[in-house]
């Protein structure tokens, strides 16, 4: 059910096409999972460490 997970505002204006976030993993390892829906398909786009700066 990838469309209950949120937009991700910034990182979506950035790439210009509506991107979703999932966070996954538990402190301190947590992963954030930026994808987009087409249709039936789920493309993952980037998987950050939380530590990780934003993406440029």
């Amino acid at each position: 059910m990838p469309e209950r997970h949120p937009v991700a505002e910034d990182e979506s204006e950035q790439a210009g096409i509506p991107l979703r976030q999932m966070l996954y993993g538990r402190r301190p390892g947590v992963f954030r999972i930026l994808f987009s829906i087409e249709g039936h398909t789920v493309t993952l786009h980037f998987i950050r460490h939380s530590a990780q700066g934003p993406i440029e």
